[in-house]
């Protein structure tokens, strides 16, 4: 690498700082308009749990089937391609998981199974579960407004289509619990800063990448 006198160095550096400063700006605002209007963004939040206990109520006191294993039943591949398939035009699967349209079919199917939970406690009394914890790729905004309607349609898919096999009248609702997401500290604000910080840095660098091969020209030439 050709040595360059000091004091040329820092004589360019002076007279082209503006120059570098521009630069900055251009990488810094580069940067920021890139990460806010070209980049998927999903604001991260913490975890997200609904939970309703029921009691199934039947035509018949006291002859409740044993025998069926809601949860078994309730979250075979079956039935939650039937539940996804008629709750599709209901919720925006995108906002619930951003990476939804990536998923194939079944990848689609196991991801439900993961997330929304069937408790047979026995006696005709079933918990009901969804959750998404954070590092689920969820919008906030949304799951705030629909997550516990979420899980209420799909209590309803269950009550149908447990009583397509079991005599039952209807389900009563026993206790409820919904454990609201709340912002992490690296909202969208953070990350544009953090992305301005840094596009402001390499235009800086490359700036003075700029006036060190200068310099070498300049020596060469003076």
């Amino acid at each position: 690498m050709q040595s360059v006198k000091f004091g040329v160095f820092i004589d360019t550096l002076k007279s082209k700082f503006i120059y570098i400063i521009l630069l900055a700006i251009i990488f810094s605002l580069g940067l920021v308009i890139e990460k806010t209007f070209f980049t998927d963004y999903v604001i991260q939040s913490t975890r997200f749990h609904t939970e309703k206990t029921i009691k199934i109520e039947y035509n018949q006191p006291l002859m409740f089937n044993n025998s069926l294993d809601y949860g078994t039943f309730l979250k075979s591949y079956s039935e939650i391609d039937l539940f996804l398939k008629q709750s599709e035009n209901r919720f925006d699967y995108k906002k619930i998981n951003s990476d939804w349209d990536k998923l194939t079919e079944i990848q689609k199917v196991e991801w439900l199974q993961k997330h929304i939970h069937v408790v047979d406690i026995h006696s005709g009394v079933i918990q009901f579960i969804f959750t998404l914890s954070a590092d689920d790729a969820k919008d906030y905004e949304y799951i705030k407004l629909y997550g516990t309607k979420y899980l209420d349609e799909y209590i309803s898919f269950a009550e149908s289509r447990i009583n397509q096999i079991t005599p039952q009248s209807q389900f009563k609702e026993v206790s409820t619990y919904t454990l609201e997401p709340k912002l992490l500290a690296n909202d969208k604000n953070i990350i544009i800063i953090k992305y301005g910080i840094i596009g402001a840095v390499l235009g800086t660098i490359i700036g003075v990448v700029i006036v060190f091969l200068i310099s070498i020209r300049n020596e060469k030439n003076g």
